[in-house]
């Protein structure tokens, strides 16, 4: 399994960005832990709805171009 967090790590502009949602939620904004649980699963179902979707949109591209 991959590292969750290998992909930020290879993306310094989502690394800078997680780390801004990370100091909203201790700092400005602060979370309980079931908050923050329930904050991941939303952001991890954001996550795969968009990667679906982009891998949908190559695929009709795809198929529109044979």
């Amino acid at each position: 399994m991959a590292d969750p967090g290998s992909t930020a790590s290879a993306d310094p502009e989502l690394e800078a960005a997680l780390k801004r949602v990370l100091d909203v939620v201790y700092k400005e904004h602060p979370l309980g832990a079931n908050q923050i649980l329930s904050l991941a699963s939303e952001l991890q179902r954001i996550g795969v709805h968009r990667l679906v979707e982009e891998h949908l949109g190559r695929f009709r591209r795809r198929e529109e171009g044979k």
